[in-house]
């Protein structure tokens, strides 16, 4: 008995769209965009779980005195200390350009997750 390979989010959709596209063509346009969303949406995700899985993981988070840190997950001392976010920030998203794939979370002043970023390479 062969194994059957598991569909990736984009082949699922790929394939759900063309269904409905050749049920419904009047609606073709509309479908197209819906598709290019959604396939945007599932490459975005599966680059997000290979920079996670294979890459890196940097933080943007504050040092709790007003300064900012550039923290890279299984390192105990931080990469960047800055004085602004702003600055801070920027040297990640270099950073993370560089050493992709890499995913930067840049967090609030008091912890909670403002943005997520993937850097995937290419």
């Amino acid at each position: 008995m062969a194994l059957l390979k598991k569909k990736t989010p984009v082949e699922r959709i790929t394939e759900e769209v063309t269904r409905q596209v050749k049920s419904h063509p009047g609606t073709a346009a509309v479908a197209g965009l819906a598709a290019a969303a959604a396939l945007g949406a599932a490459a975005w995700i599966t680059s997000r779980r290979s920079a996670e899985r294979d890459g890196i993981a940097l933080h943007v988070e504050s040092d709790g005195d007003g300064a900012w840190l550039l923290r890279q997950e299984g390192r105990d001392e931080p990469l960047e200390r800055r004085e602004s976010k702003r600055s801070t920030v920027s040297v990640a998203r270099e950073y993370a350009r560089q050493h992709s794939p890499a995913a930067l979370t840049i967090h609030k002043q008091k912890g909670g997750v403002s943005r997520r970023h993937i850097y995937a390479g290419g």
